[in-house]
């Protein structure tokens, strides 16, 4: 394309060289500029006007960009004569023409007000057709184009699927992402950033070996425990060291957030979808189990009128024994809790998990006097859970320590 510019100025420069030499040039009426003769057109009026061919064709491009198809004459005298047919197919070029002329039948057409007029979606080509319930296809007969449309999504003809159907063929590739997210979130990545080994939990504990490298992780929190292995589940409370069968619980949370993370980043990029165009897997609410209950940090809305999480009022929070420490209540976490109905459908909030909230040490019922024999009782564990946000915050689980079980009669425990 370069070398045939090249050639094309080249061709020029010797044209007007030779009309120069034979004294053939003109002025033209809107450049001023010295123009050979046969790159010049003329006005249809009496006294004719010439231009060169640069300038009709800059004033074609003018109108067509207005929308607009007569080119009049643009002399400074204020001559309004237009152009032959022949003299602009000369000056400006079959492409320009034809724009032109599309333009032209756009407005005679319009002006006509015809009733069941369809435009192709693709071009400016428009036809008379029957009830879009008769025939709902659009076929263009413009050369250049000739497609085939759906005249009511004005789409590509999709028969004998309908437009719905179809939207959701043609995002089948956006509706792949959001599924392949999906599955991703429930994949773990072993850690060894040598290896890089794709892990799928299927039951057992959340302490996870990958098979290639031997690197041990943590399914919880996707840490490499390598080096502290169980030690990692006792120092850090949000991993438990088992959570079945509620590990599928934590896969539904992980889906749904990878799911929605993907859906909103979509929208963005293509505004005029929805998750109903796109057709995606939709995750339906998470039901809460018998009697399990569903806590909320304080301030959260719409949760004031909730009673609070009873920490310590089920029994005797201060231990008998010496050298035992223990929260006092004024720095238990206030926390709002909510006691769903059995088997009710209730939506959690993504981050949301089944965990341990609270455990309390019982401890046995001695004698009075004589404790110093007794300088390291062992309490009887009993362990309160909950769904709550994931990971704990910092104050979370409690321990505590009680002298009798009496506290059992006044919250589920589990």
């Amino acid at each position: 394309a370069q070398t045939a510019r090249k050639q094309a100025l080249e061709d020029e420069k010797r044209n007007l060289a030779y009309y120069t030499s034979i004294g053939g040039i003109i002025e033209c009426h809107c450049c001023f500029s010295d123009t050979p003769l046969n790159r010049v057109v003329y006005c249809a009026a009496a006294e004719a006007h010439p231009f060169c061919w640069e300038c009709m064709k800059s004033n074609a491009k003018a109108q067509v960009g207005m929308m607009r198809h007569i080119i009049h004459c643009m002399d400074v005298s204020g001559c309004d004569a237009g152009f032959s047919r022949e003299e602009l197919i000369k000056s400006v070029g079959d492409s320009l023409m034809n724009k032109l002329h599309d333009l032209q039948q756009l407005e005679e057409i319009q002006q006509a007000d015809l009733p069941d007029l369809e435009e192709c979606p693709s071009c400016e080509y428009k036809a008379i057709y029957p009830p879009v319930e008769d025939n709902c296809e659009f076929r263009c007969l413009k050369p250049g184009c000739m497609r085939i449309s759906c005249r009511r999504c004005r789409g590509p003809s999709h028969i004998p699927i309908t437009c719905a159907e179809s939207r959701k063929e043609g995002n089948k590739h956006l509706r792949k992402q959001v599924e392949e997210a999906m599955s991703n979130a429930v994949i773990r990545i072993c850690p060894n950033k040598k290896c890089r080994t794709p892990i799928i939990k299927e039951d057992g504990c959340n302490t996870l070996q990958c098979h290639k490298c031997s690197t041990v992780m943590c399914y919880a929190c996707k840490l490499n425990i390598s080096r502290v292995k169980d030690d990692h589940f006792a120092t850090r409370q949000s991993c438990p060291v088992e959570d079945d069968p509620y590990f599928q619980e934590r896969h539904e949370r992980e889906r749904l957030a990878a799911r929605n993370e993907a859906l909103q980043s979509i929208i963005k990029d293509n505004p005029e979808l929805d998750e109903e165009a796109l057709g995606v897997e939709l995750i339906k609410s998470r039901t809460v189990r018998d009697g399990v209950p569903i806590l909320y940090p304080e301030g959260t809305p719409n949760t004031s009128e909730m009673p609070r999480w009873a920490f310590g009022q089920r029994g005797d929070c201060k231990p008998r024994w010496p050298g035992w420490v223990t929260f006092q209540p004024e720095s238990w976490p206030q926390l709002r809790v909510q006691l769903p109905a059995a088997n009710e459908d209730t939506q959690l909030p993504i981050n949301y998990e089944y965990q341990l909230i609270e455990k309390v040490g019982v401890l046995p019922e001695l004698p009075e006097g004589g404790l110093e024999r007794y300088r390291d009782p062992a309490p009887q564990w009993v362990s309160f859970y909950a769904y709550a946000p994931y990971p704990l915050p910092p104050d979370l689980p409690v321990r505590r320590f009680e002298r009798e079980p009496d506290f059992r009669q006044n919250l589920p425990w589990f």
